[in-house]
């Protein structure tokens, strides 16, 4: 009997130092927040993690306004800013990733970056983890690449802007120096008040094209080009699903035209 006694307290012992470990594991965990960002250390991961498939399958993935249920997921180490979901690849932006602990249910850990969350089974969750930080660093990575791409061009085809009389002025590529007319300054300072709008520190670049066209890009990405010198005026309008010509446009119409062209700044910006 004493020896019976003294195994039930024994066990007691156990289950009751089990249940202080479990809850203190939930507590800690439900109510951490924590933001990771391009200097934060990766995360401890056993080796047998860092050779394994970046290949998940997850029960729940809120992207945008969708609700996905049973989702596929790779992230695919030479592609530095797409995932692939259900085998479609998808803008994969990880400007930042936080930790919003478990789940109300406690089944699972949530992750979230800007556009995403995704509910991790705790199975998964540091090779989860490894793989969406090492996407970050590539993501920060291409975009410091990029930053100093369009630095480097734009130092080279920059147009020159007198601030007196707010004349510019480019190289062409043949050499000879374009300047533009009345109606392509007026213009070119239309779109730079509405470029200002989006806030963020971004480039407005343009360069000539044959034909006396101008090209306009943001952030080194063309959004528009437009012609307005005799003869055969013409401004491109991109959306998402098409490129077209509005032909025969005068500056008062095209410059009504700019919010369009603003629009698709937002998208690819």
């Amino acid at each position: 009997m004493k020896f019976f006694k003294e195994l039930t307290d024994e066990f007691d012992s156990f289950i009751k130092k089990a249940e202080e470990k479990i809850s203190s594991v939930f507590s800690n965990n439900q109510n951490s927040y924590t933001q990771q960002n391009i200097t934060s250390p990766m995360p401890q991961v056993p080796t047998m993690y860092q050779n394994a498939s970046n290949k998940f399958v997850i029960d729940f993935l809120k992207f945008g306004d969708e609700r996905l249920q049973n989702v596929s997921l790779i992230f695919d180490e030479s592609d530095d800013t797409h995932i692939f979901i259900n085998g479609e690849q998808e803008w994969f932006d990880t400007y930042y990733i936080k930790e919003l602990g478990w789940s109300s249910d406690m089944k699972y850990r949530k992750v979230a970056t800007p556009d995403m969350v995704f509910w991790i089974r705790p199975i998964d969750y540091q090779r989860f983890m490894y793989a969406i930080n090492s996407s970050q660093r590539r993501y920060f990575a291409y975009k410091e690449n990029k930053k100093n791409e369009v630095l480097i061009r734009i130092e080279k085809s920059k147009p020159l802007i007198n601030q007196e009389t707010k004349e510019i002025r480019f190289t062409k590529p043949d050499g000879e120096t374009y300047i533009l007319d009345s109606n392509e300054t007026e213009f070119y300072y239309a779109v730079c008040d509405a470029v200002s709008s989006l806030g963020g520190n971004n480039v407005l670049d343009i360069e000539y094209k044959s034909g006396n066209i101008i090209n306009y890009k943001i952030n080194g990405y063309q959004f528009g080009r437009i012609k307005l010198r005799p003869k055969k005026t013409k401004m491109q309008i991109i959306t998402s699903n098409s490129v077209q010509w509005i032909e025969d446009i005068d500056l008062e119409q095209a410059k009504k035209l700019i919010p369009i062209w603003i629009d698709y700044c937002k998208t690819i910006l």
